[in-house]
């Protein structure tokens, strides 16, 4: 009775947003939203005259400066060298176009870039869908959903919008068949922002179930672009090797709706502050043991399962996104959009909608944790200080909510995968009957 209403509620939902009007109305309003973004929040960025307030954005400055991005503040933004040196290009552009890096018409040039990277990123799923030959409601709808929930990315600027373009290019040149360029965009993703990870290695671990000599391309491909993007760059650029392999995990991983760090901020808070190390320390070696355990575990079903190892390469990266945000210690609000790409390119609604689900109950916890965080907002976070008691309940929560519908949404993408390989053995098998008669 449960599965039946269940499946009821799913198909009505899809049902609306195929519908014409919806998605245009949709698609409207997540426009003018976005642009309305670029406007939200201006003024308190630029506070005594100071414009890279935000880490990230002072770690972008350093780099287009020629100063190495990870020899201030380490332990905070610590993103792949892509990530800084390609957004230096725009930054020194925008400032040399108006003279000042404090300029306000600087960050609001970035911020407008960013819209158009994730406009397009839309586009692209729009594309993907019609190339597959889904209906063009669906596929209006597919990318107005992305586009309403890239405003995460916009009212608070952060800077992964360029990794999600890469991504939403990868998805397309998957779903047209050249899935060695497509595996070349995602090797970029990954090197701009590593989301992607483990949907990567899912299609390097169905390659090699499937075709050795597939496997072998494709590999040598990532491995090259793994090497030139990441490693080199760590290795040369000053500061970068001893912040990659001398950070703790626990330095950075609070304030976030995360089971992981949500535990750790809940236990230290209980239990005495003597045994704090201890909880950090315990909670790391959990943390590290699930992480790498749970991605051996699911590449090696992906290599025994005779359904996993033939799905589409978007599926794949649909289904390594969704684990990669379960083997995640810290959960920000925007990661989820790493996930949504393949799945929306895939025409996965109803995976799509559980994990609407857990983004919605976990930014709501988290919104309420920061607010006791701050007095309601009545006074700015001290992010050296372990979150306090109501609020650590509240992280909790939030991540516990997120991995449970994250895992739904897993489970339902292998549904629909194991459903389609089915209907298509039916179908075999009754092609020669039919020939037959």
């Amino acid at each position: 009775m449960l599965k039946t209403t269940q499946k009821e509620i799913i198909e009505r939902l899809e049902s609306i947003f195929e519908k014409r009007f919806v998605s245009l109305l949709l698609l409207f309003c997540s426009v003018g939203a976005i642009i309305g973004s670029l406007f939200f929040t201006g003024g308190s960025f630029f506070e005594n005259s100071d414009l890279f307030q935000d880490i990230d954005l002072v770690k972008i400055a350093l780099a287009a400066n020629g100063i190495s991005p990870y020899s201030e503040l380490s332990h905070f933004a610590l993103y792949p060298p892509l990530y800084f040196y390609l957004w230096s290009i725009p930054y020194k552009t925008f400032v040399f176009a108006f003279q000042n890096p404090s300029n306000p018409e600087v960050f609001f040039a970035i911020r407008a870039l960013s819209t158009m990277l994730l406009a397009l990123s839309a586009y692209l799923i729009y594309r993907n869908l019609r190339v597959q030959g889904f209906s063009k409601n669906k596929a209006i709808s597919c990318g107005s959903i992305f586009l309403i929930c890239s405003l995460t990315a916009l009212l608070i600027l952060v800077g992964d919008s360029f990794g999600l373009f890469f991504l939403a290019l990868g998805c397309l040149m998957f779903a047209v068949r050249r899935d060695i360029v497509g595996l070349g965009f995602v090797s970029l993703a990954i090197a701009f922002k590593v989301h992607p990870l483990v949907g990567a290695l899912l299609l390097l671990v169905s390659l090699l179930s499937v075709s050795k000599t597939r496997f072998a391309r494709a590999a040598i491909l990532f491995s090259g672009m793994m090497l030139i993007f990441v490693v080199i760059p760590v290795l040369e650029i000053p500061d970068a090797w001893n912040t990659f392999v001398f950070l703790h995990a626990t330095d950075v991983q609070t304030y976030t709706f995360n089971i992981f760090a949500g535990s750790m901020d809940f236990l230290i808070d209980v239990f005495p502050p003597a045994s704090t190390a201890l909880i950090k320390e315990l909670i790391d070696y959990v943390w590290v043991g699930f992480a790498v355990s749970g991605a051996l575990a699911l590449c090696y079903v992906v290599f025994r399962s005779k359904t996993l190892k033939y799905a589409r390469p978007l599926d794949l990266l649909a289904l390594g996104g969704l684990a990669w945000l379960i083997l995640l210690k810290q959960t920000l609000p925007h990661y989820f959009l790493w996930a949504l790409i393949p799945l929306l390119s895939a025409g996965r609604l109803r995976s799509t909608f559980y994990l609407l689900g857990g983004e919605l109950g976990g930014v709501s916890l988290f919104g309420l944790a920061h607010a006791f965080s701050t007095g309601f907002f009545s006074y700015p976070i001290n992010y050296s200080q372990v979150p306090s008691f109501y609020s650590a309940i509240s992280f909790l929560a939030g991540g516990i909510i997120f991995f449970v519908f994250d895992l739904l949404a897993m489970r339902q993408l292998v549904l629909d995968i194991r459903n389609e390989k089915a209907q298509a053995i039916a179908v075999e098998e009754e092609t020669p009957s039919a020939a037959r008669i």
